[in-house]
């Protein structure tokens, strides 16, 4: 999703979004099909020429326990916040994005933010143990 920022680029402003991320072609080894696309609401706002994405991501997948190996579905909601420049500052700041012109690929920056916190490990549930080998 391209979001067009000319409104709030160099004048103090909120500028709300709204949109649906398919992530069917996404692939991660806990993740066994998306039910549905990730649900993605927030704001950029601009502050003293800074731009500040706040955004809420609502996920709901079929998953692979990582320790017995049962499917178990996961739903989720998470925050996230990132800031917009463009030009880059700090290249070890994975929170910067670039942008180009008057634009925002919203749905790029939404995609990179939720991979990189997708959890190491997915566990059915807190008492999930490993089924023991038996001979």
């Amino acid at each position: 999703m391209i979001l067009l920022l000319r409104d709030i680029l160099h004048n103090p402003g909120v500028l709300p979004f709204e949109f649906e991320l398919d992530l069917s072609d996404t692939e991660f080894l806990s993740v066994k099909a998306w039910n549905s696309p990730l649900k993605v609401s927030g704001t950029i706002r601009n502050s003293a020429d800074i731009l500040t994405l706040n955004c809420t991501v609502q996920s709901n997948a079929v998953m692979l326990c990582d320790r017995c190996g049962k499917e178990f579905r996961s739903q989720s909601e998470q925050e996230f916040e990132a800031i917009l420049s463009d030009e880059l500052q700090d290249e070890d700041n994975p929170d910067i994005f670039l942008i180009k012109g008057n634009s925002a690929d919203l749905g790029d920056i939404v995609r990179t933010l939720f991979v990189l916190e997708m959890p190491t490990e997915s566990l059915c549930g807190d008492d999930c143990e490993f089924p023991g080998l038996e001979f």
